[in-house]
């Protein structure tokens, strides 16, 4: 039979009082014994208090987790749930308890609303598109549609920055792949070279 090593029980806090080596006059006569040390005052981890409150957090350590009680609430199929895990004689008021968390539940409500327009005019516009339109004709576009005009001016904005910035995002895109430019003003003849075929002389025996 396999032995196994197991963890030693030990008290939550070290109840070791410190002791000191210490000398009193004692009739007349010096005389030197073991005596608790009466300068350090334990207050161990557990005790009842604000101070007992106090120790346990100094002593709870970096590595130490809060316990965070976890809020209830149903599972998604919560009837499955009910029907293979809960009780007969509980199943109608855990399905009950399910359906109050979901009226009493307030959720988040976003006061900043998505504008509305004909995404899908835009989108026709879009397709196949190999460079980008006029600014004109996309202004045009996005306005039959009923883009917002907030939208349109920050487009308008967009494109202008894009063209004032266009040298210098080039240059910025030569120096990191310049060496793979292709150039285009020497261009190398490829040599053809012609098969011939010679002629075999076969030897008649």
């Amino acid at each position: 039979m396999a032995t196994f090593k197991r963890p030693t029980i030990r008290p939550p806090y070290s109840a070791r009082i410190q002791n000191v080596f210490a000398t009193h006059w004692l009739n007349g006569a010096q005389v030197s014994q073991w005596v608790p040390d009466q300068s350090l005052v334990i207050v161990p981890s557990g005790t009842p208090g604000r101070a007992g409150e106090i120790m346990d957090i100094m002593n709870r350590g970096v590595s130490s987790a809060n316990f965070v009680k976890s809020v209830w609430s149903p599972p998604y199929d919560y009837e499955f749930y009910a029907r293979r895990m809960i009780p007969e004689s509980e199943r109608e008021a855990y399905i009950n308890r399910c359906k109050d968390w979901g009226t009493q539940k307030t959720y988040k409500k976003y006061e900043i609303e998505m504008p509305k327009y004909a995404y899908e005019e835009t989108a026709k516009f879009w397709q196949q598109k190999i460079s980008i339109p006029p600014i004109e004709d996309r202004i045009s576009v996005f306005r039959a549609a009923g883009m917002p005009e907030e939208m349109i001016i920050k487009h308008e904005k967009w494109d202008k920055m894009m063209d004032d910035t266009s040298e210098k995002r080039q240059k910025e895109l030569d120096k990191l792949f310049g060496k793979y430019a292709v150039n285009t003003k020497t261009k190398t003849k490829t040599k053809i070279k012609t098969k011939v075929i010679k002629a075999v002389k076969k030897k008649i025996v």
